[in-house]
């Protein structure tokens, strides 16, 4: 929500931006990665502890890599301007949210444990 947000307002309203830019930076670094790689420690395999969590930085590193390929290619082709205009930079960020937003959509088809596997 908060990148469409930065992406449709946030352009023209430098106040939008940097409150849109800190409340993503405290949810997903202060929040989420600290909760996600929790979760990988608790819900990893007895025989393999440090599977899930080298599963979830091998993500991280891959996600981070194509961004910069993905996102700076639409910023170009998003703007008929080209990658100076804020067109280039909202089609960006809208990219950049549908990505987060399928994310989001692919992580309720993680199976979950059951009970005897989450009583060591």
């Amino acid at each position: 929500m908060a990148m469409a947000v930065m992406a449709l307002v946030g352009v023209r309203s430098l106040p939008v931006m940097v409150g849109c830019t800190v409340l993503l930076g405290v949810t997903y670094a202060g929040i989420a990665n600290i909760v996600l790689n929790l979760l990988g420690v608790v819900l990893a395999p007895k025989d393999h502890p440090g599977f899930l969590p080298g599963l979830v930085s091998a993500a991280f590193g891959l996600g981070a890599g194509l961004s910069f390929a993905l996102l700076s290619a639409v910023q170009v082709t998003g703007s008929p301007q080209g990658s100076s205009s804020a067109g280039g930079y909202v089609s960006a960020m809208l990219l950049g949210a549908v990505v987060v937003a399928a994310a989001f959509a692919a992580s309720f088809l993680i199976p979950q444990p059951r009970e005897a596997e989450v009583a060591h």
